[in-house]
């Protein structure tokens, strides 16, 4: 079961003082290294409830910028809401900086869905108040494709957000992987100011060509309803990508959202909203029917 830590109890998150429980905690993943997750719920909910699992990004943490956010307006509306960051991750508490190169250079895909399953398997066996007993899935980036996999693989995941999410693991060219598998090593661009620079070992590539990587096969048998979110303006992850997941699951959701990039406006630290990133969260709540 989750070790849940008490962090803070009542939150006030609007002029209503309604009042948000929030825990946060540690649990070992498969891999025997701890991932964090946050959990937040409303208390004296008006009806039961579903439970929806908040997957981050390449590069991001569990309280990168949006998600602290979107978590509390996930269970202002009514869900309860978990936020994981995956172990090999390894950002200081303060989730400023990266502690261990090394570890982050040594996970893959796979690490990071065991990650995922743990987190559901121990979600399951906790007792919320007023859990109507279905698990929803939200990941951005390449935690929406990661949670397209865990959903194809398990079909007791009712629903699936999924915000500016990737087509494909494997998103590199022949060069760089003839260059990664030459040196064993990939460095990711942006990095190179520090000390140790950022980067995946060859696990990564090696992990990332599997066939059961296959992200557009996932998605064509996933049992689990699909929304996908991207906005019109990203240059990381082209909303293409989005059309061309739409296009195998024809009963799929999709919305673009007008002048909105990869993170839809928001960069970390936080400091407030968009128009964008309300958008998203509007669509969302209305898909997880937490909003009419």
């Amino acid at each position: 079961m989750l070790q849940i830590l008490r962090r803070c109890s009542l939150l006030r998150i609007n002029p209503n003082e309604m009042n948000l429980t929030e825990y946060s905690g540690t649990h070992y993943s498969k891999s025997g290294k701890n991932f964090r997750g946050d959990i937040r719920y409303c208390l004296n909910p008006s009806s039961r409830r579903p439970l929806v699992l908040v997957i981050h990004g390449f590069t991001a943490f569990g309280r990168w910028g949006f998600f602290p956010y979107l978590g509390r307006r996930l269970a202002e509306s009514g869900a309860i809401s978990a936020a994981m960051e995956f172990s090999f991750n390894d950002y200081d508490n303060a989730g400023e900086s990266i502690v261990s190169h090394g570890l982050f250079a040594s996970y893959t895909v796979g690490h990071e869905l065991a990650d995922i399953s743990t987190a559901v398997s121990a979600l399951r066996e906790m007792q919320f108040p007023a859990w109507n007993g279905k698990i929803y899935l939200l990941g951005h980036s390449r935690g929406g494709g990661e949670a397209i996999l865990t959903a194809a693989a398990d079909s007791a995941i009712d629903k699936v957000a999924a915000w500016a999410c990737i087509s494909v693991f494997d998103r590199f060219t022949a060069r760089q992987k003839r260059l990664w598998r030459e040196t064993g090593f990939f460095r990711i661009a942006g990095s190179e100011t520090d000390k140790m620079p950022l980067g995946m070992n060859i696990a990564y590539l090696d992990d990332a060509e599997r066939p059961e990587r296959d992200l557009l096969a996932a998605a064509s048998k996933m049992r689990a309803e699909l929304l996908l979110i991207h906005g019109a303006q990203d240059i990381t992850v082209p909303p293409s990508e989005a059309k061309k997941i739409s296009a195998v699951k024809s009963d799929s959701q999709l919305e673009i959202i007008p002048n909105a990039g990869h993170t839809f406006g928001i960069s970390h630290p936080f400091r407030g909203t968009t128009s964008a990133l309300e958008a998203a969260i509007d669509a969302t709540l209305k898909f997880f029917t937490l909003q009419d």
